[in-house]
């Protein structure tokens, strides 16, 4: 079985998470680590110390870090598009490939069923399997009597030449593409959980803000304000009356 991937616990933008994340960090911080409010934190939760906030902020910067799902889902429509012009290369090659065929062998009705015709048709729109299909017409090509016919046509030796090297790119553009399809669900799935770890830490604190701050609303209003639902969330959760 694969591994199961992480889904977001929040509904906020990850951008704004993030920056909530650094106000929050802030708050305990201060200006210097030592005017905010992590000491009386500490006072009634020791595990929240300075070391724990440090980890805090790595947290921070290493989701920050990470690429954004736009950024996943533009690196891999960039590897599909680098495919898809690929095959049109392909296709063109081949198409003009079976011509010089015909007029390389005037007298043969199947002078491009010679160089693997029917292969191609079959697998013109697949990437696989137009690599194979380039691979079969290339070794056709180049082998004798079809190489000197194919060149004394026009068609020339290194032409020949090309269908093989754009079957061996294809080949190499694929990898990439597919590749890239694992890559951006592990990068995805590993974002979303750093993204979730800080959404857990930001409610906690928020719930503990108010033990720490018993007496003072406006500081649990701080903590508070940085752990409530985006706009979108409460739009979406509002029952609209009949």
């Amino acid at each position: 079985m694969g591994k199961k991937q992480s889904k977001r616990v929040f509904r906020k933008p990850a951008e704004l998470l993030i920056q909530q994340a650094r106000i929050v960090h802030s708050l305990l911080y201060g200006t210097n680590g030592i005017d905010g409010d992590l000491a009386l934190f500490t006072l009634d939760f020791p595990t929240m110390d300075a070391i724990w906030l440090a980890g805090f902020l790595a947290k921070i910067n290493d989701a920050d870090d990470a690429p954004s799902d736009e950024e996943v889902k533009t690196d891999q429509r960039l590897a599909t598009q680098a495919v898809n012009k690929q095959m049109h290369t392909a296709r063109l090659q081949m198409l003009r490939l079976f011509r010089y065929a015909q007029l390389a062998f005037p007298e043969n009705k199947k002078a491009r069923e010679l160089m693997g015709y029917a292969l191609y048709l079959a697998n013109r729109y697949s990437q696989t399997g137009m690599q194979q299909s380039m691979e079969v017409t290339y070794e056709k090509a180049n082998a004798e009597p079809y190489r000197t016919a194919l060149i004394a046509a026009g068609f020339s030796a290194l032409q020949i030449t090309d269908i093989k090297t754009t079957a061996q790119t294809l080949n190499d553009l694929n990898l990439e593409q597919e590749t890239k399809k694992i890559s951006r669900l592990e990068m995805t799935a590993g974002r979303t959980k750093k993204l979730n770890d800080i959404w857990a830490i930001i409610k906690n604190l928020d719930i503990a803000s108010k033990i720490t701050f018993e007496e003072n609303k406006a500081k649990q209003r701080q903590y508070r304000k940085n752990s409530e639902k985006s706009k979108a969330e409460k739009t979406k959760n509002q029952v609209t009356p009949p």
